[in-house]
């Protein structure tokens, strides 16, 4: 396994165990299975786009357009899920769950220098 896919794993397992309690959350009202499910979903579906498809597209954008174009289409691509599930408000859920999950990522590079 390349050491590339290895850092897909953890950061997909830290983006998983930050979003997935706000998705969680977000699906209040519902039986557990279903909370659940809706939990872990919305990054599942967007978590190896951003990884393994968007920066192929990208190899002469700056890191910066490269993360914006990401966390934008993220936040779009989560939001559209949530909304298809009913989970309302959508937008505003999918902002919140990447908006953490980029915080405590950046937070556990610079201390740990991990994922």
């Amino acid at each position: 396994m390349s050491a590339y896919t290895q850092a897909w794993i953890a950061a997909f397992l830290l983006t998983q165990v930050v979003e997935g309690p706000i998705y969680y959350r977000a699906a209040r009202g519902r039986r557990p299975i279903y909370r659940v499910i809706i939990a872990f979903t919305p990054s599942l579906l967007t978590h190896p786009v951003v990884w393994f498809i968007i920066p192929d597209l990208m190899l002469e954008s700056s890191y910066e357009v490269y993360f914006l174009t990401a966390e934008g289409f993220a936040v779009a691509a989560e939001a559209v899920f949530l909304w298809t599930v009913r989970v309302r408000p959508a937008l505003a859920w999918a902002v919140l769950a990447n908006a953490a999950s980029v915080v405590v990522g950046l937070i556990t590079r610079a201390l740990f220098a991990w994922p």
